[in-house]
């Protein structure tokens, strides 16, 4: 797949699992089996695997060498196999709505890499049944599959309290040692009246980052004319959209200036206010110059974290292929 260039800023983790390996997960019947389905988040990324019935939650930067991962009741697999099965046209269907930001849905079907965005109406209930696995500070996992809290105690005695309830930790990752009054993501299963039995603890380093206070637009779908296969590094790279991930604290009042930056005649078309990133499009030229030019000025814009033109998603070489083609 072509990988794209805009990184959003993402959590560190620190992860810590128990000593023994973990057993390999069963294969189960599937209709999705082959499949692999990812959201993308702005701290984390759920993956599920239909074949093991698994969630996986990672990270772009790292939460331990491969994640953190733990398996669905058999009932919840199969809900969320029915879900993603309905939608899996819709996100090949969707796959060329493209954007280098997070709070994608992507699909991995017969050896191609289909990337949509989760916002997309189409694809609401596929995004939020993934998203209720996506760790969040306080809270506790969807049949306490995972929880996140503060870190109490001490090394052998350690609990959890998160933002409604405290749970006593049992398992071998409680001999590890953390750091008290650290936040943490647990995975486990609750084993009694707040008693939970542990196969790893992660201290967790996710920010507490604000959304953009401004209402979330879409774009809508780029054409393949837009893009133009960038000599640098092979990449099908647009001639007219640039992604900004902007730095937290800024907002609307910021826009005027980064438009200016962007240059004459640049507009908003597509804003994702969870994630902190704004799409601009400037118009056309015949190469990349222009809109390399206006990638630099808007880098050195006090409010941007980051900038970068558009990528076209897909397979290298043929970035707008269809399942058909």
């Amino acid at each position: 797949m072509v990988k794209r260039l805009l990184l959003a800023v993402m959590l560190a983790g620190c992860s810590h699992a128990p000593p023994a390996p973990s057993p390999t997960p069963a294969a189960r019947v599937s209709a999705l089996s082959g499949d692999r389905f990812e959201l993308m988040g702005r701290e984390s990324t759920v993956t599920y695997f239909p074949d093991q019935g698994q969630i996986n939650i990672g990270s772009m930067r790292s939460l331990g060498s491969e994640g953190t991962q733990f398996p669905l009741l058999p009932e919840r697999a199969k809900q969320l196999d029915e879900i993603l099965l309905s939608c899996r046209p819709q996100v090949i269907s969707l796959s060329e709505r493209l954007t280098s930001t997070r709070a994608l849905l992507a699909m991995e079907h017969d050896g191609i890499r289909y990337v949509a965005s989760a916002n997309a109406p189409q694809l609401k209930l596929a995004r939020e049944t993934l998203e209720a696995y996506m760790p969040r500070k306080g809270a506790i996992g969807p049949d306490h599959t995972w929880l996140m809290g503060k870190l109490q105690g001490v090394r052998g005695k350690w609990s959890v309290a998160t933002a409604q309830e405290k749970f006593a930790l049992t398992g071998p990752s409680t001999e590890l040692a953390f750091r008290p009054g650290s936040t943490v993501l647990v995975v486990g299963k609750l084993k009694g009246d707040h008693l939970y039995e542990t196969t790893r603890i992660s201290e967790w380093f996710g920010s507490d980052r604000p959304g953009l206070e401004v209402p979330p637009l879409e774009a809508k779908p780029a054409p393949p004319s837009d893009y133009t296969r960038d000599p640098a590094n092979g990449l099908m790279t647009s001639r007219v959209r640039i992604l900004i991930n902007l730095k937290d604290g800024a907002g609307p009042k910021d826009l005027p200036k980064l438009l200016d930056a962007a240059g004459d005649s640049a507009r908003l078309i597509a804003c994702w206010p969870d994630n902190m990133v704004l799409m601009l499009e400037i118009p056309q030229s015949p190469d990349l110059t222009k809109i390399r030019a206006a990638v630099s000025r808007l880098q050195k814009h006090p409010a941007v974290e980051s900038a970068a033109a558009d990528v076209a998603m897909g397979e290298a070489g043929d970035s707008f292929r269809r399942p058909d083609q």
